[in-house]
Parts: C-alpha cells; structure tokens; sequence
C-alpha cells in the first residue's frame, strides 16, 4: 500500500511539473515574440511573428480576444504587402480564434480561397479541418461530413500518412454520431491501412 501511495505521489509530482514547465514554455515563446516584433521593419518577417504570437494567444483561452486582435494586425499588414501567405495565416488564426460557426466558417473559408489562389493545401487541410469540427459540434452531420472528405483528399493528395489516419478517424466519428456503423468500421480499418 505504501509502495503504490509512493508511486501515486510521484506521478501527480510529475505531471504538476510537466505542466507548470509547458506553461512557462509557452509563456518564454510569447515573450521572444514581443521582443522580436519591437526591432522588425513592417515587412513580411513582421507578418509571420504576428501570426506566430496570434496563434500562442488563440491556443490559450483566456486570451484569445488578444490573439484575435493580432491576427488583425497581422492580416492589416499582410494585406497592405500582399503578402498572401501571410493573409492565409491569419484568417486561419481568426477562424481558430473565434467562438461563433458563422465566424470560424467564414475566416475559414476566407483563408481557404487565398491557399487555393496559392495553391497551399497544408492551410487548406486545416481550415476543412476547422468547419468539419465545428460543424460536427453543432451536430450539421452532413456539412461536417463534406469538409472531412475535402480534407481526406486533400490528405490523400500529400501523401501525410498522419493526416490520412487522422481523417479517417474524424470521419468515423460523424458516422458514429449518426449511428452508421457499417462506414464507422470502415473508416477505422482505412485508418489502420495507412500503417500497414
């Protein structure tokens, strides 16, 4: 008993540290961020840094207004350099960062037409990948259905072993939530065939 207290005191050690120490990862990264974006020219190394910070404050809850905010900036610069790259990114970020469909999808949608423009399927991947979430959330089984096919082919077309075990394994879960079961056993041994 005292054996297995020891090891469960440990354990919660551990991961109380492994924790603490992320949180001060990320907290060092934004700080890099802002020192960066104090000497940069209003280029499009600016651009990448404010996106790169957009997407730090995004990830975190409690600051996504701030990352929001951010990526205007970013999107503002990016725009007046048109730099499309950096446009991609941003209403990637906007979509990641707002919590209303009709925002996500629209900021989504918004970098997916710039990545088509530039042919930059990895940020196409993602924003399907965005809707296809939130869609699925708000229980639109089809329009989430859709958006992870898009993404499969896209996927398909990389040749990302990952994404194409990931996309099998999110079209599974629509049809688990819509009780097909045939296609969720499908899609999960399609998942598995990746690795064979």
């Amino acid at each position: 008993m005292k054996t297995f207290l020891c090891k469960t005191c440990v354990l919660i050690v551990f991961v109380v540290f492994s924790i603490s120490a992320y949180a001060q990862s990320d907290s060092l990264k934004i700080d890099s961020l802002k020192k960066v974006l104090l000497t940069e020219k209003e280029d499009t190394n600016k651009v990448n840094t404010l996106n790169g910070l957009s997407h730090k404050y995004i990830m975190n809850l409690n600051t996504r207004e701030k990352g929001n905010s951010i990526a205007d900036n970013a999107l503002a610069l990016a725009s007046r350099l048109n730099f499309k790259k950096g446009q991609v990114e941003a209403y990637y970020n906007k979509a990641l960062g707002f919590d209303t469909l009709e925002e996500k999808v629209k900021n989504a949608d918004l970098s997916i037409s710039i990545s088509k423009e530039i042919r930059d399927t990895f940020f196409m991947f993602l924003c399907y990948n965005i809707k296809a979430h939130d869609y699925l959330y708000n229980k639109n089984y089809p329009e989430a259905l859709n958006n992870y096919l898009i993404a499969l082919r896209l996927a398909e077309s990389s040749g990302d072993k990952e994404e194409l075990a990931f996309e099998n394994l999110e079209i599974a879960d629509v049809y688990l939530q819509t009780g097909n079961l045939p296609e969720v056993l499908k899609s999960y041994q399609n998942s598995l065939k990746v690795y064979k």
